[in-house]
């Protein structure tokens, strides 16, 4: 047997011996690939909710320190009350 022929047995061995390691890493990469997909989905949904709740704080923060008149049916006058004072 040459040498030609020797290398060229060894690497089909080597090829033959790392196919599963392969089979298995091409699995791993497409299971890896799903995973940063779904990943991708819960960073734009978290930042979607993010925005949503800012927005409902600043409303509600907003509201908290608007004045709104308050009629007293007895004396007829009109009070205000802050709503943060609540």
């Amino acid at each position: 047997m040459t040498d030609k022929e020797m290398l060229q047995a060894m690497t089909d061995l080597i090829k033959l011996e790392l196919k599963p390691v392969n089979e298995r890493l091409d699995k791993v990469d497409e299971r890896l690939n799903k995973i940063e997909a779904d990943l991708a989905q819960v960073k734009e949904d978290t930042a979607i909710m993010r925005r949503a709740v800012n927005t409902i704080l600043e409303r509600a923060d907003d509201a908290s320190i608007q004045v709104i008149p308050v009629f007293n049916r007895k004396s007829k006058q009109t009070h205000q009350v802050r709503l943060g004072s609540i």
